[in-house]
C-alpha cells in the first residue's frame, strides 16, 4: 500500500468503493490497485495488486502477499531483502 501513484503500472479503479484502516484508527479510501515494479535495473519484477491510498503517510508491505507470489523474504542483520524464487 502507497501513496506514490506515479510508482504504478497497469493502475485500476477497484471493483467498488473499500476503504484500508490504519494502526491510528483512520480509515483511507483506495483509489487505484495495481502492480509496482522493484529491483535492480534489468532483473525487475513485480509486487502485484498494490493499493494505491492518496492519504497515507508511510508505505505498507505485507510478506504473506509477496510469499504468495513466488517471491521470499530474507531477514538479517543487514536489513529485509525479497528474492524471486526463480
Amino acid at each position: 500500500m502507497t501513496s506514490h501513484q506515479e510508482w504504478f503500472r497497469e493502475l485500476r479503479e477497484p471493483e467498488r468503493p473499500d476503504y484500508v484502516k490504519t494502526g491510528d484508527d483512520t480509515t483511507h479510501l483506495i483509489w487505484h490497485i495495481g502492480n509496482v515494479p522493484f529491483g535492480k535495473e534489468g532483473k525487475q519484477t513485480y509486487i502485484k495488486n498494490v493499493l494505491h491510498v492518496p492519504t497515507i503517510t508511510k508505505n505498507l508491505v505485507l510478506v504473506g502477499q509477496i510469499v504468495e507470489q513466488g517471491m521470499q523474504v530474507r531477514f538479517n542483520q543487514g536489513g529485509c531483502f525479497v528474492v524471486k524464487e526463480s
